[in-house]
């Protein structure tokens, strides 16, 4: 057998060795992590990356439309009553994905102008999906939205189709093979689409079977007439509503925040903090002065104003492109949104969502304007969470107002909307449009939605 011929002496002095190059190994791995701890470069990346914002490849922008783009009302098979839902942003999201295939290739085919007598038929339609959003929006950003939440293709009609609120699916069923969509837009023009094949639709059967797993968060509703002529929704029953606690004066956060924050906050709007004209105002505002525009932190919001030929390239948001398109200003508008939720989910909305609720275009420049909600209604009396304005493929203001919201968890039930419309009736009332809104209130300890009435302006 093998014998080991090393003395004593020579053992001891290996293990010696081995023993020393230890200890230097663990004071040298102690000393770097030491010097980082002290240095703040332990965690100094940012939690979202920052070159994605900077990179001229598009595909590094990740922000889906879709995400920002919700119905606040989707009803199935509404005459003579059908069952529909408007709180739950998630059930509505997840949805409304199911149906999305629909819009993304319905809405890149050529309309053809219908009858108001075919918009009430549809109502009628046992397969009809009705859809209603929060505000008009312009039929590409419907389209777009859609085709990002299905990975389907975007495409502008030439169509003179105004904004709509509103619109008919008639899903493909046992009788009908076909998938149609009756669009009905801001001047009461109905557009029918035909959907062309391009991607899979659900049926009617698959989206029933959705309601049924969700039952509790779906509603008896009928379709009824509002007294200034518009299709309204009419929910018969009472429904489950969340409490929220609001606080305003969120920004004060990121002054007191870690300096980190305010430089990545900085970064985002194309300023270079290391080199920075700053002044505090005796408000506390933090000013921020560049060549291409002019950045305020105040207590309860973010505003950057661009210098008269300033601004700031959308490439910084969203990647490069030879030319930029509506559906580009509002993903980079997006992308502000995500990007600072990034950095703390309470800098902008908390437990709320931002909706897109307007675009418009005046003298060569286009205004992007999303607000606040709360398991999808909206904050009523609550100024817009962000405005943007863009000119030339440069963002020339962003107005962010910062509020957060926190679910406390309680429920409650709230009136039904048909007694909320009988009152006005019997009142003498007209209203265009009646919906579940979080009133706002800053001092309270937790507000729950109440029924509000719109008149047609």
């Amino acid at each position: 057998m093998f014998r080991n011929h090393m003395s004593r002496g020579e053992k001891i002095l290996v293990v010696c060795v081995i023993l020393a190059f230890g200890l230097v190994l663990t004071l040298t791995v102690l000393t770097i992590a030491m010097n980082s701890a002290a240095s703040g470069t332990l965690h100094s990346e940012p939690p979202f990356a920052l070159t994605s914002l900077l990179s001229d490849d598009t595909e590094t922008n990740t922000v889906s439309l879709g995400d920002y783009v919700l119905p606040a009302f989707i009803g199935i098979s509404p005459e003579p009553e059908g069952i529909g839902i408007s709180i739950g942003d998630n059930i509505i999201r997840e949805l409304y994905t199911m149906l999305s295939p629909c819009l993304a290739d319905g809405l890149m085919t050529e309309p053809s102008e219908d009858t108001a007598v075919n918009w009430e038929m549809a109502a009628k339609s046992k397969r009809a999906v009705y859809i209603r959003y929060h505000s008009a929006l312009p039929v590409m950003v419907l389209q777009g939205a859609a085709a990002s939440l299905v990975s389907g293709t975007e495409s502008v009609t030439e169509a003179e189709v105004l904004p709509a609120r509103e619109l008919f699916i008639l899903l493909p069923d046992a009788q009908y093979g076909d998938c149609q969509i009756l669009l009905r837009d801001a001047d009461g023009t109905v557009w029918r689409y035909i959907c062309g094949g391009r991607l899979e639709y659900p049926t009617l059967d698959t989206v029933m079977d959705f309601t049924e797993h969700f039952s509790g968060s779906f509603f008896r509703f009928t379709l009824g007439i509002s007294g200034s002529g518009e299709t309204e929704p009419v929910f018969l029953e009472r429904m489950r509503v969340r409490n929220v606690l609001m606080t305003d004066e969120i920004a004060v956060m990121i002054q007191e925040n870690q300096m980190n924050h305010i430089k990545t906050l900085l970064r985002q709007f194309d300023f270079n903090p290391d080199k920075l004209s700053t002044h505090e105002e005796a408000d506390g505002t933090l000013v921020t002065v560049e060549s291409h525009g002019l950045f305020r932190m105040e207590k309860d919001r973010l505003v950057y104003t661009a210098a008269t030929d300033g601004g700031i390239m959308l490439e910084n948001f969203i990647g490069y492109k030879e030319a930029y398109t509506p559906l580009d200003s509002i993903r980079a508008a997006c992308t502000m949104i995500s990007n600072l939720r990034s950095m703390h989910l309470y800098y902008l909305g908390g437990d709320g969502e931002l909706i897109l609720t307007e675009l418009s275009f005046a003298e060569g420049q286009l205004q992007i304007g999303f607000r606040y909600a709360f398991d999808n209604l909206l904050l009523d009396g609550c100024g817009p969470a962000l405005v943007v304005q863009v000119k030339d493929g440069r963002v020339m203001l962003a107005d962010i107002y910062i509020i957060s919201l926190r679910s406390i968890g309680d429920f409650a039930s709230c009136y039904q909307e048909n007694s909320v419309w009988t009152d006005a009736a019997e009142e003498g009332m007209v209203y265009s449009d009646a919906t579940l809104a979080y009133p706002v209130d800053f001092s309270g300890k937790g507000v729950f939605p109440v029924w509000v009435l719109y008149r047609k302006p």
